[in-house]
This record gives C-alpha cells, sequence and structure tokens, in this order.
C-alpha cells in the first residue's frame, strides 16, 4: 500500500501546483482586464523634472467603476516615496483629499484649533486657501479617482505645480462628474516642501 500511494501523493501534489499556478495566472490577467488600461508611464515620469521611478504606477487614466486600484496607486506612492520628497507630499495631500481630512470648510470659520491631516503639509498661505477644496468635502458628491494630467516647475525648480483630473462620485450610482485641479507646491528656507496654493476648476456639479 506505501509504494501505491507515494505515486498518487506525488500527482496529487503536482496537481495543487498546477491549479495555483493557473489561478494565480488567472487572477492577474483578470485584474489588468478589469481596469481596462494598459500600463504606462505618468506624465508624472515623463516630465523627468522630479527624477522619480514611483511616478511609473500611477496611471494616465482611472475608471470610475473600479476606483479601488487608484486608490492603491496612490497608496503605494504615498508609502514608497520619500515623504519630504514632491511626489511625497503630493500624495499625502491626494490621501487628505480623498479620506476629507482637509478642514477646508473648517477653514471657513473663525476660531478653528482643530488640525487636520492636511495641514502638516501646507505653508501659512496654503491653510489659508486650502478653503478652496471646500466642494471636494461637501457630502455629494465625492472625489472617487484621481490621476496626473500634467506637471509644471519653475526655472529655479523650486516650484511645482501638479495638475490633477478625476471623478467624483454621487449617491445615485453609476453617476460621476469631472473633477480638475492643480496643487502648487513650494520649497521652503529649510528646503521642506509645502503645498503653498490650490486652483479647483468649478463645475457643474458643486454645490453653491
Amino acid at each position: 500500500m506505501s509504494s501505491l500511494s507515494k505515486p498518487s501523493t506525488v500527482v496529487g501534489l503536482s496537481l495543487i501546483a498546477t491549479l495555483s499556478l493557473l489561478v494565480a495566472t488567472y487572477t492577474q490577467y483578470t485584474r489588468v482586464q478589469a481596469r481596462g488600461i494598459k500600463p504606462q508611464p505618468s506624465t508624472l515620469t515623463a516630465s523627468s523634472q522630479l527624477n522619480s521611478k514611483l511616478g511609473s504606477r500611477l496611471t494616465t487614466e482611472a475608471n470610475p467603476e473600479l476606483a479601488w486600484f487608484n486608490l492603491t496607486d496612490w497608496m503605494y506612492l504615498l508609502n514608497r516615496s520619500d515623504p519630504q520628497s514632491p511626489e511625497g507630499v503630493l500624495a499625502h495631500v491626494v490621501a487628505s483629499i480623498f479620506t476629507r481630512d482637509t478642514g477646508a470648510l473648517a477653514s471657513q470659520m473663525e476660531n478653528s484649533s482643530i488640525q487636520f491631516g492636511l495641514d502638516q503639509w501646507l505653508t501659512e498661505k496654503g491653510k489659508h486657501n486650502k478653503r478652496k477644496l471646500a466642494s471636494l468635502d461637501t457630502s455629494s458628491p465625492w472625489p472617487n479617482t484621481l490621476t496626473i494630467a500634467k506637471t509644471e516647475s519653475s526655472m529655479n525648480g523650486e516650484k511645482y505645480t501638479y495638475w490633477l483630473k478625476g471623478t467624483a462620485r454621487t449617491s445615485e450610482p453609476g453617476v460621476f462628474y469631472p473633477i480638475e485641479f492643480s496643487i502648487q507646491l513650494v520649497k521652503d528656507t529649510q528646503g521642506k516642501w509645502l503645498v503653498n496654493d490650490f486652483h479647483l476648476i468649478p463645475q457643474s456639479w458643486e454645490r453653491r
């Protein structure tokens, strides 16, 4: 009996290994298919101004129905980049926007002493200008996907402007609205990158 069971055990293990490989391959294939996009370098890397390969993980398009993948890309950038680098600061700012930890609405009130996640990445001017993000902090719609549309830098390399585009989700299933805004980073006297200003392009969905 022992001599017969050994070959069958080997065959069983081989089948399990083959099935595992097939499942892994199929999972990877369906993930790429689900995203509906081909991996491509983002404009962040193409600009070559940041000298960073981290931006290549951020695609230039994002499917609003599969926002999880877009969020995963931003979390990857946040966790793998230097928090003091321009792309690291950008990732923290986007995370604050996704989680609505900006305090944009609170900044419109006087005597507000509450600290928000976005505040540590802002200049004093930026803390005032974050109120421009107020429409992204309202109950609906809320930011769903964000990608980098283009980057600009000053001649001295001490100011970067990132243009972001994406979608906002509403409480109605399958209804999305386009959003587009810029984030301006400047280098302070200590060499630290901070957000100095925002520019939000008004959209018809904004609650006024």
